[in-house]
């Protein structure tokens, strides 16, 4: 007896020395146990993973607007924009120079031009918008760079499609001593030497290539390769929205099951029986037989429409119930669990504000815009600079200036401005960055970028009113105080109906 408490302790203290989330019991049985190294997962899971994904992109409508909003806040109306900063050999900025190579820049993105993408048919914003928009649906997102192309800026881009950089080629290491890991070359210190692309796709018609067998080698110098390595020696990105992609689709199939249940409970239901004891199994087994025997009428209700009842039959009701006082309480929790799964505020992806005050639906808009100003930064670096950083130097060597390839360094000073966002009650904000200014706490510039525009642009534009003013015999201040007073009035009594 003794010996068998001592044991009974002795599992418990060892059960409590362990940690609780290593457990393997009843409750957790089917959890995963045998570690697997995350390329081994994207090998085996990554193509049904971009299969499904596509598919909500284009049929479901939360995802949809997954999309749609990433589009709005990373993005914007006007793309993330391009603001040199060059710099003369005394340090001082060089602004002819900087407004010289943006304006070349805004020519090579227009659309009108065609020069931007291989085909002539996107823009630089549209390019932006698919390479965030591939990045969020596959996890990849890649673009072949064709260098010396037939345009002034002898620059172009070419978008690839994620499934033809060969998921399932996989070589270990003797193809010439390097080793293909799902369609990337690596060398033996596991830098990205090439990228095979599927030869049967009419898209990839590429030049001519070294490759093997039924793949084009693509150069790594030649492609640009964006996505979130989440994982020590991860070699290819996953849907950004994995996590939830099951939540979706499960609320996808409630709504459904929801609708037929709904249309089915508003119809009128039911089948005719005999008056009398009806026909025992076997003798309805006897009369299905008989060449005479009819199959049952089917019969459509339509709205008011009165149907006598067949002679001897009886007509039986089935009226189909579902739980609908569960269904808004069962989407909302699972909306909740897809909102965190894609990383953005419930409230906002699916339009619900019940409940919700200003207080605490601004603390949710922050967190989320520091979200959004996340990946606008991962994409600047990822994208933005890299392909800016190739197309100074085609221009450079275009001969369109007299800027030199020399001073290529000194001139690859960019600096990017994304889409900002502004608050419902720009009263109080004015007057903080107002105070900020005064206590040298910020600068106008910084305010200018807080807001998405440039200083630069704002005081050249003020300095050209100013000028215009003048020659009309106006002053800029020439807004007196009466006027001022009644414009904030006009602005309270604004802030009053807001509160109502």
């Amino acid at each position: 007896m003794l010996g068998l408490r001592y044991f009974t302790n002795l599992i418990k203290t060892s059960f409590n020395r362990s940690f609780n989330g290593a457990r393997t019991d009843g409750y957790n049985s089917d959890w995963i146990v045998s570690p697997i190294r995350d390329n081994e997962q994207l090998k085996k899971d990554l193509k049904m993973l971009i299969v499904r994904s596509r598919d909500l992109s284009k049929n479901n409508s939360d995802y949809i607007k997954y999309l749609l909003m990433r589009e709005v806040n990373i993005i914007g109306a006007t793309g993330i924009k391009l603001r040199m900063n060059v710099t003369k050999n005394n340090g001082n900025s060089d602004y002819k120079k900087s407004e010289l190579i943006e304006l070349h820049w805004i020519k090579w993105g227009k659309k009108r031009n065609k020069y931007c993408s291989h085909d002539g048919l996107l823009s630089w914003l549209e390019l932006q918008v698919l390479a965030d928009r591939t990045l969020a649906v596959d996890g990849d997102s890649f673009f072949l760079i064709h260098e010396g192309a037939n345009n002034p800026y002898l620059f172009k881009l070419q978008p690839i499609d994620s499934l033809d950089v060969d998921i399932e080629l996989n070589v270990s290491a003797n193809y010439n001593q390097n080793q293909i890991i799902m369609g990337i070359e690596f060398d033996s210190n596991d830098k990205v030497v090439a990228y095979h692309l599927k030869k049967n796709n009419e898209n990839n018609r590429l030049g001519d290539y070294n490759f093997v067998t039924t793949h084009n080698r693509i150069p790594a110098e030649r492609m640009i390769h964006i996505y979130q390595k989440r994982f020590a020696g991860q070699v290819r990105g996953f849907p950004l929205a994995s996590g939830a992609i099951l939540d979706i689709n499960m609320a996808d199939g409630y709504k459904k099951v929801a609708l037929v249940g709904a249309r089915a409970a508003a119809c009128q239901l039911g089948v005719w029986e005999d008056s009398g004891s009806g026909a025992s199994s076997s003798k309805l087994g006897n009369l299905k037989n008989n060449k005479n025997f009819s199959q049952p009428t089917v019969r459509e209700m339509v709205p008011g429409q009165i149907i006598d009842a067949p002679a001897g039959k009886t007509f039986k009701a089935h009226n189909p119930t579902q739980p609908v006082a569960n269904f808004p309480h069962f989407m909302k929790a699972i909306q909740r669990s897809i909102a965190n799964g894609v990383g953005m505020l419930y409230n906002a992806l699916f339009n619900d504000y019940e409940g919700v005050n200003f207080s605490s639906l601004r603390a949710g808009a922050i967190s989320e815009r520091d979200n959004w100003m996340m990946c606008q930064q991962f994409l600047i670096e990822n994208f933005h600079e890299i392909v800016f950083a190739k197309w100074l130097k085609y221009f450079l060597l275009s001969g369109q200036t007299n800027l030199q390839l020399r001073n290529y360094e000194r001139l690859l000073a960019d600096n990017w401005q994304p889409r900002r966002w502004v608050w419902v009650d720009p009263v109080k904000d004015a007057n903080a960055n107002r105070l900020k200014l005064e206590m040298n706490l910020t600068s106008r510039q910084r305010l200018c970028s807080e807001l998405g525009v440039d200083f630069f642009e704002v005081a050249d534009e003020l300095a050209r009113e100013n000028l215009y003013l003048q020659n009309k015999g106006l002053t800029p201040d020439a807004i007196d105080e009466k006027t001022v007073s009644i414009i904030e009035e006009l602005i309270k009594d604004e802030q009053k109906e807001e509160e109502k």
